[in-house]
């Protein structure tokens, strides 16, 4: 069990272009798809706890998800202590040893060609991730009519404003707490 968390996370750190945000689809694939480790509200859950932590997302959601789902398996605490210091590497190696490699090459004019037309090749592709998690994440809540009009006034005030994000958070956990 422990080996298949490590090789499902380190597949996803492996592919961990474009960030947290762009990697829900691919941790939603693998996490809930492929895995069954957590259905899709849980995994939304997680990734809601993973945005209010520091640091980023497949991280905390490793680190989560290696710690459930050993304990689920075993009840034992160190068991899945293990998990989640498997699950945290598994996602953390693969982008670590790729940036080293990137870094030690990056200073040949070869290198920086290539870097350049990959990113420039993966900017639509990120985008299309981005969507797809939002389009996933919105699929996954159960809510009522004012969870929506919350969701289409956050849209609307942050493309009109210049309100920093996380006063819009603050907002929205209070009219969880107080509204819903």
């Amino acid at each position: 069990m422990l080996i298949n968390i490590w090789l499902q996370f380190f597949l996803i750190g492996l592919v961990a272009f474009g960030g947290g945000t762009a990697m829900i689809p691919v941790l939603a694939r693998v996490i809930v798809d492929d895995q069954g480790w957590l259905s899709i509200g849980q995994f939304v859950d997680v990734i809601g706890l993973s945005q209010m932590t520091p640091g980023p997302i497949a991280i905390n959601a490793a680190t989560f998800i290696g710690y459930q789902s050993v304990i689920l398996e075993t009840g034992e605490l160190w068991s899945s202590l293990i998990g989640a210091t498997i699950a945290t590497l598994g996602v953390l190696i693969a982008p670590v040893l790729l940036m080293s490699l990137v870094i030690g090459f990056e200073h040949k004019k070869s290198v920086q060609t290539w870097l350049n037309r990959l990113i420039y090749g993966l900017k639509p592709a990120l985008v299309g991730l981005i969507i797809a998690s939002a389009l996933s994440i919105g699929q996954a809540i159960e809510g009522s009519i004012l969870h929506f009009l919350l969701l289409f006034g956050m849209v609307f005030a942050l493309l009109k404003t210049r309100v920093h994000p996380i006063i819009y958070i603050v907002i929205a956990g209070a009219f969880g707490v107080f509204v819903l």
